[in-house]
């Protein structure tokens, strides 16, 4: 990070350095072999835009660029930049940010009268900026495009409840950041149910071991505090804490693809499990299942408990969607 106008210049100065090396090699290399100056000129590229990323945030263009959007998402780790990430990085993270919001959305409404659809397509974000370097996203929370779509008195209510649904999210993010004490945590939420939902949403968000991506950053004028928020792979042991267990019953976890909900039991079935189990029978409840709905056929982790009388039966505390990427 500069701290100081010597340490600008002296970027500037290099920034200048790698610039004319990177014309000069242009200049001996690419007509004669494009595939050999593409290759030698990744670690420049790469150089030119660290370097301009600190002067950049220097003069104070990443404040402003903040504020052209209420909310960007950075993500960082090997092989993360603007133009160098997979597709599946990029789709991912948007379509992982629109399926959290739109369900927490939907839990908190309560008795509210705004139709999943209104919810559906407000939380389907616009794209507002992208800033070179680590990949970084700037969404718009709601484009006037959208509002135009709904002609009728619930726009505001659920305007409103999008932007709640998206600061819960962003507050749980920042007590898994900070490791906050849990009875802070639960102050946000009216109860336990939805505030182990929120976070299981909050966490399809996090990397996990396997993601391309190892860090997450949040920032923009809709975060609940006035600095980033970053969150990384050791973020998601936070919600270990969260577990709690009686004395009769046992807390695990199952990795499997959900096949079958049954209404009526309020159950689903989990096959294909990851260490070989037969199929299992899981109990959902009404705080939980848009959770459940939204990964039916997913893959997904499931953390809960089984009552030691009958081990046979799972009762769902919350749903992960596993992440390939």
């Amino acid at each position: 990070m500069i701290s100081n106008s010597e340490k600008l210049r002296l970027n500037q100065e290099a920034l200048s350095d790698i610039e004319d090396a990177l014309y000069s090699l242009k200049n001996k290399v690419y007509e004669k072999n494009p595939e050999l100056y593409f290759s030698m000129a990744q670690d420049y590229i790469k150089s030119i835009n660290d370097i301009r990323a600190e002067i950049d945030d220097n003069l104070g263009l990443s404040l402003i660029n903040d504020y052209k959007a209420p909310l960007w998402i950075r993500l960082a780790g090997n092989y993360i930049d603007t133009w160098n990430t997979p597709v599946s990085v990029w789709s991912s993270i948007m379509s992982n940010l629109k399926n959290s919001v739109s369900s927490v959305a939907k839990v908190l409404k309560s008795n509210i009268e705004i139709s999943d659809t209104l919810i559906n397509s407000l939380s389907d974000f616009e794209v507002s900026g992208i800033e070179s370097g680590s990949l970084k996203i700037g969404f718009n929370i709601h484009s006037e495009e959208q509002l135009e779509l709904f002609n009728n008195k619930k726009e505001s209510e659920a305007t409103k409840l999008i932007e709640d649904a998206l600061v819960k999210i962003l507050e749980t993010s920042y007590w898994f950041s900070k490791g906050k004490d849990i009875e802070e945590l639960d102050s946000l939420f009216d109860s336990e149910s939805i505030r182990n939902y929120v976070i299981s949403k909050t966490i399809n968000l996090m990397p996990s071991s396997r993601s391309k991506y190892k860090i997450i950053e949040y920032s923009g004028s809709i975060l609940p505090i006035d600095r980033p928020i970053t969150l990384n792979t050791q973020s998601r042991k936070r919600i270990k804490e969260l577990i709690k267990k009686s004395d009769d019953e046992n807390e695990i976890e199952k990795i499997g693809v959900i096949r079958e909900i049954d209404l009526d039991k309020n159950r689903i079935t989990l096959r294909q499990i990851e260490d070989g189990g037969p199929d299992l029978f899981c109990n959902y409840n009404e705080d939980n299942f848009n959770q459940v709905k939204d990964s039916l056929d997913l893959k997904v982790k499931i953390i809960g408990v089984v009552k030691i009388k009958n081990p046979s039966l799972l009762y769902i505390k919350f749903v992960e969607n596993i992440e390939d990427n």
